[in-house]
């Protein structure tokens, strides 16, 4: 019987510390949200521009997101901005256009027939 009162004691503690944190949680989120959202300086606004690629011979979504963001696996943002272009992701039309989201800042290291040489070598 002493063991099953230091439990519910126990219980209740967890129980009140888990229902403040929620209220503390619900009550703060929005605030902070829209502290952010207006301006407070601490988070700079993440620009974008586009860059177009023209699809030669080789070129997949793989190799392009590579070359582009420095990961092969965010193919996805490449499709996603060019659905109406590209009808099946694991097929590239030679000759077109294809616009790609990059960072304001962004700059190429090499030009893309450096990499596709420098990624074949790795193969």
């Amino acid at each position: 019987m002493q063991l099953i009162k230091v439990v519910i004691r126990r219980f209740r503690r967890q129980y009140v510390f888990c229902l403040l944190l929620t209220v503390y949680c619900l009550l703060l989120t929005p605030y902070c949200a829209s502290e952010t959202k207006a301006g407070s300086g601490t988070e700079m606004p993440h620009e974008q521009r586009y860059v177009i690629h023209n699809v030669s011979a080789g070129d997949n979504l793989y190799l392009l997101s590579a070359y582009y963001y420095g990961n092969a696996r965010q193919w996805e943002k490449i499709f996603n901005e060019n659905r109406d272009i590209i009808k099946n992701p694991n097929v590239l039309e030679i000759g077109a256009k294809l616009k790609i989201p990059v960072d304001a800042e962004w700059s190429p290291r090499y030009s893309i027939e450096e990499f596709r040489k420098m990624t074949e070598k790795e193969k």
